[in-house]
């Protein structure tokens, strides 16, 4: 969700805050919330996984370089860094998003595990 923040809001003269955003869509997907901007119905047909293979971003090169093994395509280990700088390091979290972007990436976060960071 925060990359998404920072992309969809980089060029904007008056962003929307974090908590705002977020609130946005939890409120265009309805109070279960489900479905963070449409990341769900790309992977998935009727709720079933559709690709052979997810790439963590957490081990991109890894998992790109694996990929790209697998189908005989020469790759020199390295990646563009297209949205490098977009980011501040900034925790955004409140207890409020954490738990609304639960809910509006619950399918994702039990399929990959994953969890909106906890504060320090």
């Amino acid at each position: 969700m925060v990359s998404d923040y920072y992309w969809k809001t980089a060029r904007m003269a008056s962003p929307p805050s974090f908590a705002e955003f977020v609130a946005e869509r939890l409120e265009a997907r309805g109070e279960a919330g489900e479905g963070a901007d449409g990341n769900w119905r790309l992977m998935t047909i009727n709720d079933q996984l559709v690709m052979d293979r997810c790439i963590r971003y957490e081990a991109l090169n890894e998992d790109f370089g694996e990929v790209c093994r697998h189908l005989g395509i020469p790759w020199d280990g390295e990646l563009p860094r297209a949205k490098s700088g977009l980011r501040r390091d900034v925790d955004l979290y409140t207890d409020r998003e954490r738990d609304a972007v639960r809910r509006l990436a619950r399918k994702e976060i039990e399929l990959f595990g994953f969890e909106p960071p906890l504060r320090d």
